[in-house]
């Protein structure tokens, strides 16, 4: 089936080029050939009901709208949310039909092509740490969703490892270098009650190593240059030792 739609795309490749060979346009031609194949895959897969034809005519379908839309000139962006959220309610919806192996895999593209849509947005109203902070926080709660349905276990642990780093990323560009530096900590030990509640050792992970790296960071920042470095350097060890504790503590519990 692979063999037999590359060799057809890429025959109407050919045949647009030999017809119209002084084109210039490329959206144009991909518009075309992606059209196409999407009535044929379609109407292959009315027929004949397999998943691999299934996988194909939502391809070429969003092929063929990505391109379309990009002709329109619509922002990537805005394209990416459209088509991101759109893929996201089609893979909830493949979930009741014979291709539900199609659904996980739509709902992870779904989810990062919506994001990166959205992080796009908010770093051009405002900065790349904003934008940070607010797409992991939304995938967070996409991993959420996922986790409360009980269905999708390696995508909500996924989630919430993406989900995290971009966050906390995106809170310590936030608050380095303002009175609010020790709130990263305070935020980050707290989300050690998070991981209990949620059940996620992804989360547990990020957040240890967000306590540790933050740890390191302001000790590193205020104390490096004074006569009680050695001494800092003896409780930051005792402080890596207790959140290292507390992290197994959680870990049994989760």
């Amino acid at each position: 089936a692979l063999a037999a739609v590359l060799m057809m795309t890429g025959g109407w490749f050919v045949l647009i080029h030999e017809v119209f060979p002084r084109g210039d346009n490329w959206r144009l031609a991909v518009l075309a050939v992606f059209g196409v194949m999407a009535l044929h895959q379609g109407a292959l897969l009315g027929k004949f009901r397999l998943t691999v034809l299934a996988f194909w005519t939502l391809f070429f379908i969003y092929g063929f709208m990505q391109v379309g839309l990009d002709l329109l000139d619509m922002p990537f962006a805005y394209i990416a949310i459209v088509l991101g959220a759109s893929l996201f309610v089609v893979g909830t919806a493949l979930e009741k039909t014979p291709f539900r192996v199609l659904a996980e895999p739509a709902l992870l593209i779904g989810t990062i092509w919506l994001n990166s849509g959205l992080f796009d947005r908010i770093a051009e109203a405002t900065s790349a740490s904003w934008a940070g902070l607010v797409s992991g926080v939304c995938v967070m709660f996409a991993a959420y969703g996922m986790h409360k349905s009980e269905r999708y276990p390696r995508l909500a642990g996924l989630g919430y490892f993406i989900g995290s780093v971009m966050a906390y990323s995106g809170l310590f560009d936030l608050v380095r270098n303002t009175p609010f530096e020790l709130a990263y900590l305070a935020l980050s030990a707290s989300m050690l009650y998070a991981c209990v509640v949620l059940q996620s050792r992804a989360l547990l992970f990020t957040t240890v190593i967000a306590m540790l790296g933050f740890i390191g960071f302001y000790t590193a920042k205020h104390f490096a240059n004074s006569l009680g470095w050695p001494i800092t350097l003896v409780l930051m060890g005792v402080a890596f030792l207790v959140v290292g504790t507390i992290a197994l503590r959680v870990k049994r519990r989760i």
